[in-house]
């Protein structure tokens, strides 16, 4: 399991399944590490952005894997040139 010390300020948790607590920047960080794109400030705004429209769109406990289908919906694939 991987150390998320290196995060800094407040650390914000969603519910996942299971009863276990992300954090949040660890798995918007590996969402989109996922999909092909490099972490970047931007990259992490607009997921951010997509979290918060999930969120208002389904109140409540945010199951992990409803989370990541809902947003392979919104995030295409980084497709790669060469």
């Amino acid at each position: 399991m991987s150390d998320n010390k290196h995060y800094r300020g407040k650390i914000d948790r969603i519910r996942v399944a299971f009863g276990q607590d992300y954090e949040v920047d660890y798995f918007v960080d590996q969402y989109i590490q996922s999909r092909g794109y490099t972490i970047t400030t931007a990259n992490r705004e607009a997921i951010h952005g997509h979290l918060d429209a999930y969120a208002e769109a389904h109140p409540g406990t945010v199951m992990r894997d409803a989370l990541t289908a809902w947003l392979n919906k919104i995030i295409p694939y980084k497709q790669h040139s060469g």
